[in-house]
């Protein structure tokens, strides 16, 4: 009888934990497009063979120095979500500014096109 009720417990158990992981992956799977700066910079910073280095190394002749990848050698910490988060935020911060910059010099160009 005690045998059953343990199954029990344990078959429930895991159909719930199998219920919130599939719940997650709906959650991520909905807003994947909130994701896209984190997979950008991925992309960016990662090994390319057919460049022999990451594309972010060869367009500005060093690796780059992220809020993840500050930790000394050896050093270890866990990602949190948080973290995560604000890095996520910083990038957006950053095209922001990126995309700032590049229409302030659309605009110039195009000013010294018509006053010439």
């Amino acid at each position: 009888m005690k045998s059953k009720k343990v199954k029990q417990s344990q078959r429930m158990k895991v159909k719930e934990e199998s219920q919130a992981s599939k719940s997650k992956k709906e959650a991520l799977l909905s807003n994947w497009d909130d994701h896209l700066p984190l997979v950008e910079f991925s992309y960016n910073n990662s090994y390319h063979t057919s460049i022999q280095c990451a594309p972010y190394e060869a367009l500005y002749g060093r690796k780059c120095r992220s809020p993840l990848n500050w930790l000394e050698v050896g050093e270890s910490r866990l990602i949190r979500p948080d973290i995560i988060q604000e890095t996520t935020d910083k990038i957006k911060m950053v095209q922001e500014k990126l995309k700032a910059a590049r229409d302030l010099v659309s605009a110039n160009i195009i000013v010294s096109e018509i006053t010439r």
